[in-house]
Formats: C-alpha cells, sequence, structure tokens
C-alpha cells in the first residue's frame, strides 16, 4: 500500500488514488472523530437515535496549482451553526434519493458546484450533534478541475479553498474558547489562517485526515 511522505505537498492525483485504496479500509471511526470533540460532547456524545433530522455534507477535493485543496464555508448569521466553518451541505428533504444526494444538492445551492460533475469516493462516519439535533452523513468526493465557486448569501458568509497539506501536517491544532447559543465552550479546533474550525466539522476532518495519514 502507497503511503504519504513526510507531508510537505499533496499532490493531486495522488491524494485521490490513495483514498481510493483507504476507502477499502476500515474507517478510523468515532474514536478518532471524538478527539476533536469539546470536553461537554465527548462526556455526553449523544444518540443518534434521539436526531430529528438527517443531513448530508461533503467533502469536496479538487486541484489547485498541482495540490490538494478542499471546500469550506463561512456560514450567514442566523441559526445553531451562523458564524461556523463548515462543509457545505444540508437537511435530507423528500425528494432526495439518498443522503449522498442531499449532500451534492446542498453543496450545489452553497457553492455554485455542478454536482454533476463530483465524482464519488466514500463516505466518512456518521455523526449526531445533540445541539442542532442533527444525524449528519459526511461524503467525500472529488473534482478533476478547479470550478468557480458562488456562495448563496441566503446561506455562506465566505468560501474558503483550503490546501490540505497544512492539515496534514499536524500544525494547525490548538484548543480555543467558542461563544455559542448555548454558552462559552472550550474545544479543541484547527486554525486555518484565522478560521478556527471546531466541533462536528473538526469531528468529520479529523477522521479523514487519519484516513489518508
Amino acid at each position: 500500500m502507497r503511503v504519504l511522505p513526510a507531508i510537505i505537498h499533496v499532490e493531486f492525483q495522488s491524494c485521490i488514488d490513495l483514498l481510493h485504496e483507504r476507502f477499502r479500509n476500515p474507517l478510523p471511526g468515532p474514536e478518532v472523530q471524538l478527539r476533536m470533540a469539546p470536553v461537554s460532547r465527548r462526556r455526553h456524545p449523544g444518540s443518534p437515535s434521539a436526531a430529528k433530522s438527517k443531513s448530508g455534507v461533503l467533502l469536496l477535493l479538487y486541484p489547485g496549482d498541482g495540490q490538494t485543496r478542499f471546500l469550506l464555508i463561512e456560514r450567514a448569521d442566523g441559526g445553531v451553526h451562523s458564524g461556523q466553518y463548515g462543509l457545505p451541505g444540508g437537511k435530507y428533504e423528500p425528494g432526495d434519493e439518498s443522503l449522498q444526494q442531499t449532500a451534492l444538492r446542498e453543496a450545489e445551492e452553497e457553492t455554485g458546484i455542478a454536482a454533476s460533475k463530483v465524482r464519488m469516493i466514500g463516505a466518512l462516519s456518521d455523526l449526531y450533534i445533540p445541539v442542532s439535533g442533527y444525524h449528519v452523513f459526511p461524503y467525500v468526493g472529488w473534482l478533476p478541475e478547479p470550478q468557480a465557486f458562488i456562495p448563496d448569501p441566503a446561506e455562506v458568509r465566505q468560501i474558503i479553498e483550503a490546501d490540505l497539506a497544512p492539515f496534514l501536517e499536524g500544525g494547525l491544532l490548538e484548543e480555543a474558547e467558542f461563544e455559542t447559543s448555548y454558552g462559552r465552550q472550550s474545544a479543541p479546533c484547527f486554525n486555518y489562517e484565522g478560521a478556527r474550525i471546531w466541533g462536528a466539522t473538526s469531528m468529520i476532518l479529523n477522521e479523514f485526515f487519519h484516513l489518508l495519514k
């Protein structure tokens, strides 16, 4: 099995090929996800049986200068997760054929990607978000070439085109305090150029990074 070297650059096609191999094996799972959870979440993880709704999110990879990038959004004001950084995606609707289609549809609405051009690789471990009551299903897909992203201003404050390499190098981890609708929380996060990514998104990303490493 091929492995990535001490990572400084992550060549795009090599990353995609490696992911196709890694998704044939068992996923790292909730244990790895919970390493990025707030302390309160680690003590009381909750159960998906309490979920009010299901949602699908998309971890979208694409090439940039020959290296690998992925898409993050800063959510617009309003709602439990306003102002937080996350993966594009949203609530399952009755007309959706699957949660994967939910992730693709919502990503297209929020960022302007052509969902029909996304090539899917696999699904990461699902997780429950107690504060919103969502049971989230993350999917990994890729675009063969970059696209012009167009944020929906009603849902997205800004789009971040993040380089994968610094996340894999491990230097972005820190602990920070966050103001939330349910009080102040201390949690681990990834600090990417001033954007602190925490909560469910960091939990999903942590599993993805461990899958690659």
